[in-house]
């Protein structure tokens, strides 16, 4: 199982690293072009495409839970209801959202500028267009399809990068609009025409079905609208207190989280079907999972930050020479590089619990999370500490806290005791103190950005070493690599 885990994750990230890159170009581009402002004001409008995910009401996550786990109990009859509602509850609900979108777009019209109106209107076509697209990419996953999910998110980025060098370049802002339009309709339209035969998808109301997806995905809901907040509030906060021009700023840190959370975000949905298809034929033994979560997690920790350190040091650089327009929001952006250790470190635990029903735990997790990141944005900008202390506040510290929580429940399940906990959790975040030690002894050396690179790298070796020694993970890595270069 370990081995076909690093397989797909390898495929997988490397399409997930593939597309970033194109990502990361296109995401240039587009701020540069759109400057901070408008920039700014597309980060505040795409908050309604974070949250029509949800237009579901939960199904589709309740979908991609209970694929795999009716597959590892040999019900295919089952199987195909579930796709069948999920197909369903993918296309009306957000058509209806769509159109609503669209009806206040005619209302404000009279009111609101013409980049305000148009948005809106693009965001009503993308509401319908991105959710029949996650509906597609969630029932991929939990078939472990991930060589065919790779092609399509490269076809998906590569479309999506020449369409912004066409479109925006020319037209700017209204280019971008009709360039997100068109890729995503085009995806979905590509996918529909050659999976509609092999999964029989059709309009399908069961209400026994629907009603058993409601009722787990429901919860599954609210828990994925809170983790949401998470970041939306980060950027409500700075949209609220200090406009949209300093939300375009504070845009670069979601490029970037975009880029580096490729590794954990992969790792993460391979495992998932994985576990959930254990977790099933096992008949709910969650002994059989605590590899898995041990090894995963210890995996994301040690990696993580050989693309953490390098990224924080060559920000600047980077920023200066491609958007010079965002040096301000620098300081802010290596802040949020360095909360993404604590966000991959978290996110396999966060499987564990969704696999093995302890949704009341998680919900509470990630309602507290909330509330403190509330807090610490709103103390931290009252103090004057403007987008650099949300970073702080809304990405590192509640980061951190939330991590330790959720991922010192789960060790405690298996370890049972809570200083063997704490030695665990020692173990899983000391290449992030690592890491700082580094950073802060090269502000006492006059290196430049690429010497103070190799140094870092160099001197985290004897972390990948205890890493090999404790998991294998790097000789099945490699091993993987070269099997792949061979064919």
């Amino acid at each position: 199982m370990k081995d076909k885990i690093i397989k797909s994750t390898l495929v997988y990230s490397i399409s997930i690293f593939i597309s970033r890159i194109f990502g990361f170009f296109r995401s240039i581009i587009v701020a540069r072009f759109l400057g901070p402002k408008l920039y700014g004001m597309w980060n505040a409008l795409s908050i309604i495409l974070e949250y029509n995910r949800y237009s579901s009401l939960g199904v589709l996550t309740a979908m991609n839970r209970e694929i795999p786990f009716f597959r590892g109990k040999g019900d295919s009859a089952k199987v195909e209801r579930l796709r069948r509602t999920g197909f369903s509850m993918a296309c009306i609900p957000s058509f209806v959202v769509g159109l609503i979108l669209t009806l206040i777009s005619i209302f404000i019209k009279p009111h609101a500028g013409t980049e305000w109106v148009m948005a809106l209107r693009t965001i009503a076509v993308l509401v319908f267009a991105r959710q029949l697209y996650e509906f597609f990419t969630l029932l991929l996953r939990s078939d472990n399809r991930f060589l065919y999910l790779s092609k399509i998110l490269i076809l998906f980025s590569v479309s999506d990068l020449i369409l912004i060098l066409v479109l925006v370049i020319r037209y700017g802002f209204y280019g971008f609009l009709w360039a997100m339009g068109i890729n995503y309709v085009g995806i979905v339209l590509y996918i529909f025409l050659r999976e509609y035969r092999r999964y029989n998808l059709k309009l399908f109301f069961e209400k026994d079905i629907l009603g058993y997806l409601i009722r787990l995905g429901m919860l599954m809901a609210i828990i994925g609208i809170i983790i949401d907040l998470r970041t939306t509030i980060d950027r409500l906060m700075i949209a609220r207190f200090l406009g949209v021009t300093e939300l375009g700023y504070f845009g670069i840190s979601y490029v970037l989280i975009q880029f580096i959370f490729l590794i954990p975000s992969a790792l993460s949905q391979i495992v998932y079907p994985r576990l959930v298809e254990k977790y099933g034929s096992s008949n709910r033994d969650t002994s059989t999972l605590r590899k898995y979560i041990e090894v995963s997690t210890l995996g994301l920790a040690y990696l993580m930050p050989l693309l953490i350190g390098p990224i924080f040091i060559l920000l600047p650089f980077g920023v200066k020479l491609l958007l010079p327009q965002y040096i301000y929001g620098i300081k802010a952006a290596q802040i949020t590089i360095l909360g993404l250790f604590f966000f991959s470190t978290g996110i396999i635990a966060a499987n564990f619990l969704i696999t093995t029903d302890r949704l009341g735990w998680y919900l509470g997790f990630s309602f507290v999370a909330v509330l403190i990141n509330i807090l610490a944005d709103y103390i931290l900008l009252k103090i004057g500490f403007g987008i650099e202390g949300v970073a702080f506040g809304g990405i590192l510290f509640t980061s951190c806290i939330y991590a330790t929580c959720i991922l010192a429940f789960v060790m405690f399940h298996y370890l049972g005791h809570v200083f063997r906990v704490f030695l665990y959790m020692i173990k899983a975040y000391f290449p992030f103190f690592y890491t700082i030690v580094i950073l802060m002894f090269f502000s006492y050396l006059k290196l430049g950005m690429a010497s103070r690179t190799v140094v870092f790298c160099v001197l985290y070796i004897p972390l990948l070493w205890k890493l090999e020694r404790d998991t294998q993970i790097l000789s099945l890595i490699f091993v993987n690599i070269r099997q792949g270069i061979k064919k």
